[in-house]
């Protein structure tokens, strides 16, 4: 990761207190809420946007392919990861000046 993106996610994260942003979210029809990044919360949205549904849709069907066992906070933060590793591609890691070729 170029030094630059790397010190703007840090410097994203230490705007608040403990580095974590609560957000109200609906999954169906009930309330919930769950505290993520900054970053986290941002790349969530974006994954909204890509895929045409509003934050709560895409929080509810991740909270619907979730283990029970397993929070909503990790799910999304797993989800998160998963939707931009899956979208990750060898001429895109070099063509976003990433990595050492």
């Amino acid at each position: 990761m170029p030094d630059n993106a790397m010190n703007a996610a840090f410097a994203a994260v230490l705007k608040t207190g403990d580095g974590l942003i609560n957000h109200n979210i609906r999954i169906g029809k009930r309330r919930t809420s769950f505290r993520l990044d900054r970053l986290t919360w941002r790349l969530l949205y974006e994954i909204a946007r890509r895929e045409d549904v509003t934050i709560h849709e895409l929080c509810t069907a991740i909270n619907a392919e979730k283990p029970r066992t397993l929070s909503l906070t990790v799910a999304v933060r797993v989800a998160v990861l998963q939707y931009f590793y899956d979208a990750a591609t060898a001429s895109g890691h070099r063509s976003a000046g990433h990595g050492k070729n």
